[in-house]
C-alpha cells in the first residue's frame, strides 16, 4: 500500500475532533471516528505501526512465503487483541475491516452510480458502509453485542452472497423468469439478515445509524437492482470483481 498516510482528523468529517483515516494522495481510501482522545490515539498509533511495518517487511530467501496481511488488518487485529474476550469474537472482527474491503467500496459505489444515475446516492451509500462496518467492529471488539445472534445474521448474507454466485455463473444459461426469481430469495435472505441486525443493534444505533443499516439493505438488496446490474454490460468488470468476493467471504469459517 504504497503512498498511504494516517491523517488525523480528517477534513471533511462533520465530526472531525476524533477523527481519523488512510489517504493516498488527497483521496481518503479508510475513514472511522472515536469517542474520545484515548481510543484515537491507539488507533493512529496502531495504523502507523502497520503502515511502518508493510515499508520495512522483506522477504529472505529461506523464509517460507505467507499470505501478506492488510495493512488495516494489522492494525486492527492489534487494537482487537486489547479488548476482544472470545476467540469466536476475535475471528468475526478480523473479517469486518481489511485492505479487501475498503478497496470493495468504491467498485459497489461505481456500482450504484451507474444504476441510479445518481452520484449523491452511491456516495451516500459508501459513507454509510464505511460507518456501520466500522460500528459493528467497535461493538464486536467491545464485546457489546452477542456474537452468536450477530453470526445468525451473517449466515444469512453468505446464504444470499452463495446464490448470487450461483445465478451469476448460470445467468447465460436459464430463463429471465428463473433469474427473477431467485433474486426475489437473495432479497428475502438479505432482510431477513437486516431484520436479525436491526433488533440486535438497535439497543447500540441511533436513529441514524438505523436509518443507514436500512438505505444499505433496501439499495444493495434489492430485487431490481440486482437484476439490473446483472444485466448491464459496462458493469461486467465491476460485478466480477463483487462477485469474487462474495464468494471468498462465504468461503471463510468462523470455527
Amino acid at each position: 500500500m504504497e503512498g498511504l498516510t494516517v491523517v488525523s482528523p480528517l477534513k471533511n468529517e462533520k465530526n472531525k475532533k476524533y477523527s481519523f483515516g488512510l489517504q493516498k494522495g488527497e483521496e481518503v481510501i479508510f475513514a472511522g471516528a472515536c469517542a474520545g482522545a484515548n481510543e484515537l490515539e491507539q488507533w493512529v498509533k496502531a495504523l502507523q505501526d502497520s503502515l511502518d511495518k508493510e515499508k520495512t517487511e522483506a522477504p529472505t530467501a529461506n523464509k517460507k512465503k505467507t499470505k501478506k496481511t492488510g495493512l488495516v488488518q494489522r492494525a486492527k487485529n492489534n487494537m482487537a487483541s486489547k479488548t476482544a474476550s472470545s476467540v469466536l469474537g476475535k475471528k468475526v472482527m478480523k473479517s469486518i475491516v481489511n485492505e479487501e474491503t475498503v478497496a470493495l467500496l468504491g467498485t459497489i459505489k461505481k456500482i450504484v452510480k451507474t444504476e441510479s444515475g445518481s452520484a449523491k446516492k452511491a456516495e451516500d451509500l459508501e459513507k454509510n458502509l464505511t460507518k456501520i462496518t466500522f460500528k459493528c467492529y467497535k461493538l464486536l471488539e467491545a464485546n457489546e453485542i452477542d456474537v452468536a445472534v450477530f453470526l445468525s445474521a451473517d449466515r444469512l448474507v453468505r446464504d444470499a452472497f452463495e446464490l448470487l454466485v450461483r445465478i451469476y455463473n448460470g445467468k447465460d444459461r436459464v430463463s429471465q423468469d428463473k433469474i427473477k426469481e431467485a433474486l426475489k430469495k437473495v432479497e428475502s435472505l438479505l432482510k431477513s439478515s437486516e431484520e436479525i441486525l436491526l433488533q440486535l443493534l438497535t439497543t447500540n444505533l441511533s436513529s441514524k445509524n438505523v436509518l443507514r443499516l436500512s438505505f444499505i439493505f433496501s439499495t444493495l438488496g434489492d430485487a431490481k437492482f440486482l437484476e439490473n446490474v446483472l444485466e448491464d454490460p459496462s458493469l461486467a468488470q465491476e460485478l466480477e470483481k463483487v462477485i469474487s468476493v462474495m464468494e471468498a467471504y462465504t468461503q471463510v469459517q468462523y470455527h
